[in-house]
């Protein structure tokens, strides 16, 4: 496997690595399955999470099990959201990871409450 290089640092960004993880996902087709490995891609920029990507997933996965369809292909696992039922996790998310699903999904399914 050739080595990853991440991209040179930007500060003022501000987005946390799960931030950055739903960003992506939110970003691509309804269809499209993730791998770890498209997380770690030195041309996404501030979307760049790196190798922790496989981790983050796992717990995102742990504590919001409705939020992602899973499937193993071979020794790796794939991920996407699940967007048929946003109307179920959405509300379990917590502000900052409500507020990327609702910005990049154009989801605004009541009126936001402050935490």
């Amino acid at each position: 496997m050739p080595e990853i290089i991440p991209p040179p640092i930007q500060r003022g960004k501000g987005l946390t690595q799960n931030q950055k993880i739903l960003t992506l996902m939110c970003r691509g087709s309804k269809d499209r399955w993730f791998f770890p490995y498209d997380h770690m891609r030195p041309e996404l920029g501030e979307l760049f999470v790196g190798y922790v990507v496989q981790s983050r997933l796992t717990e995102l996965q742990r504590d919001y099990p409705q939020m992602f369809e899973k499937e193993v292909d071979g020794k790796y696992t794939k991920r996407r959201l699940n967007r048929d039922d946003i109307h179920i996790w959405f509300p379990t998310l917590p502000k900052d990871l409500r507020q990327v699903v609702a910005k990049e999904l154009n989801y605004y399914p009541y009126k936001p409450v402050e935490d």
